[in-house]
């Protein structure tokens, strides 16, 4: 009978072990890497992972004082910066409305935002802005970008290609190439661009640019024409896209893949994707300048 008891009493200690074992634990469990104080001695290791187990109590205490943290980093932001970090956040009841002591109707200014994306960097860790937009509406909009800007473009090719005043059509009167002692110190455009030359192998050159060109119709009328339509950073010289418009008449499998190499080859910097991007977009643009202008010399003959 002893035996008998002492059976059954191992085997509901068994079943109280399973069911505690199977249940949901209440506390949490943190790691963190934590960087030594000032002073440590030489030799310690640039970074400590800690480890804590918080329980119910601590972890009310916790998100306690997280909230304390944001409702002070938070304090004095206008409406259109709090609607961002409710953004950031994700979570609508988090955000406590703006003060309405003449909040309203003032724009946010740039420490608004670097407050607002340094409390979203502390909670966070660092985040970036996500392009929604799907892949036709971002070609769509450079698209329109550019064909806006086709005849203004045309008109400073046809300047490049025909510096002689008495071969410039008499359609282009409006571009003329900057007068660099004409501008004013205080009003002057000039900027430095990243470039890609065959001809004479160029790292980066100075565009002259007056108040009434745009970038990309400077870089046109100096020879140059960039890869984006507003703010271009890398520019591929005219004289290298006819080159391969002209190879690839002769030689139709000659690939931009392969331009793109042979270009960091004559450079003596290694291949990298970027370029041929570069010079893919370039190339359709310069394509589509031409284009125009024959259509415009098409419709000006009858």
């Amino acid at each position: 009978m002893f035996c008998n008891s002492l059976c059954r009493f191992l085997k509901f200690q068994s079943m109280a072990r399973s069911k505690k074992a199977a249940g949901v634990s209440r506390h949490i469990r943190i790691s963190s890497i934590q960087a030594p104080l000032m002073g440590s001695p030489l030799g310690t290791r640039s970074t400590i992972p800690t480890t804590r187990v918080l329980g119910p109590t601590a972890i009310a205490r916790e998100e306690a004082e997280r909230q304390k943290r944001f409702v002070l980093d938070s304090a004095g932001l206008s409406r259109p910066m709090l609607k961002l970090l409710q953004e950031l956040r994700g979570d609508e009841s988090a955000v406590a409305e703006a003060p309405s002591q003449g909040r309203e109707g003032i724009p946010a200014t740039g420490t608004d935002a670097h407050r607002v994306h340094g409390t979203a960097d502390a909670q966070w860790g660092i985040r970036r802005y996500q392009d929604q937009r799907t892949w036709r509406q971002r070609t769509q909009r450079l698209h329109s970008n550019w064909d806006s800007l086709m005849e203004p473009l045309a008109n400073a090719y046809l300047v490049w290609k025909c510096p002689s005043p008495s071969l410039v059509p008499m359609i282009v009167p409006t571009i003329s190439p900057p007068d660099v002692d004409s501008l004013d110190a205080a009003e002057n455009y000039d900027f430095t661009i990243d470039v890609l030359d065959i001809y004479s192998l160029a790292k980066e050159v100075t565009i002259h640019r007056s108040m009434h060109l745009t970038a990309a119709e400077a870089l046109v009328a100096a020879g140059y024409l960039g890869c984006s339509p507003t703010q271009p950073s890398l520019a591929i010289s005219l004289g290298t896209l006819e080159r391969f418009r002209q190879t690839q008449l002769c030689e139709a499998s000659f690939s931009l893949g392969a331009y793109a190499k042979v270009i960091c080859e004559l450079y003596m910097i290694p291949f990298q994707r970027k370029y041929r991007t570069a010079l893919t977009k370039a190339f359709d643009v310069y394509l589509s300048i031409r284009r125009y202008i024959d259509q415009r010399t098409a419709e000006t003959q009858g």
